[in-house]
């Protein structure tokens, strides 16, 4: 999934999160740095656990202005303390795997 264009998955996306950029005359949409940024926000949105109409409902705010920046940076503090907190999962689950992988050779060695 991560190999792939994020742009070509936009169809992916529900109506209201989708991107279009203008058509040229072969009817191939063109995309500006913005609609790329975007996508990107959405994607890392999803791994996050967001749901696809939370991440509409976010993007509206977001873009209409709704938010300040105080509640902007609300926002991302509370994200880099859930992924920090989702690292500290991940690492243990290695952990535990790694401990897992060490006795299996040792039982292969015997």
């Amino acid at each position: 999934i991560f190999d792939r264009n994020p742009l070509s998955q936009m169809v992916s996306f529900r109506p209201a999160l989708t991107i279009k950029g203008p058509r040229d005359r072969s009817g191939y949409r063109h995309y500006g740095p913005q609609s790329l940024e975007r996508v990107q926000l959405i994607q890392h949105a999803k791994v996050l656990g967001f749901t696809l109409g939370e991440i509409g409902a976010l993007l509206d705010d977001w873009e209409s202005g709704r938010l300040s920046i105080a509640e902007k940076q609300t926002i991302f503090r509370e994200k880099i303390v859930d992924v920090e907190q989702r690292i500290a999962a991940l690492k243990a689950v290695r952990t535990y795997l790694e401990d897992k992988l060490k006795r299996l050779e040792v039982v292969t060695l015997l």
